[in-house]
């Protein structure tokens, strides 16, 4: 049990400032963290082409030529954390040569798809996924912080003990 005092107050609230923290820059990779592919794209739709995974509402599908796997972008237009940060992936068409940052794990190796991170035309970016955790550990921290700023006026007004 956590003690109701100024001490355990601010160590839980700082604890939790401190994981987030952690969670975002550890979430916090660059494009060049990331697998590339480079090449001029053959295929560009809502679906894709002889495939069991068929969700048009909120992906594209992109083939490279060039490259052995289908991608695939979400593009999640509801507004909420898990949509894309910058996204014009309306503006390429078949033919535009692209490079493609993309997320790629040893269990992944089985599966057809690679889930597409970024895109850069000409060195422009057109794609960027959205960071789903990224508002979520802001909130933390920040009620984390209202928590100390509380802890510090309940302590100073005697109404909790040191």
């Amino acid at each position: 049990m956590i003690p109701v005092n100024f001490r355990g107050i601010t160590t839980m609230a700082t604890m939790a400032a401190l994981g987030m923290i952690i969670i975002v820059k550890m979430n916090a990779r660059e494009r060049e963290d990331y697998p590339r592919a480079t090449g001029k794209i053959i295929y560009l739709d809502k679906h894709l082409d002889n495939s069991r995974v068929q969700d048009t509402g909120n992906y594209r599908y992109l083939r490279l030529r060039g490259h052995p796997h289908p991608f695939r972008i979400a593009l999640d237009k509801q507004g909420d954390s898990f949509s894309p940060t910058y996204e014009q992936i309306d503006n390429l068409k078949p033919g535009d040569i692209v490079s493609v940052f993309y997320y790629e794990h040893d269990y992944m190796k089985k599966e057809e798809l690679r889930y597409v991170l970024f895109i850069d035309k000409d060195g422009i970016p057109f794609f960027e996924v959205g960071d789903p955790k990224r508002p979520a550990a802001m909130a933390i921290i920040g009620v984390s912080g209202a928590l100390i700023v509380i802890a510090i006026l309940l302590w100073r007004l005697k109404k909790i003990e040191f």
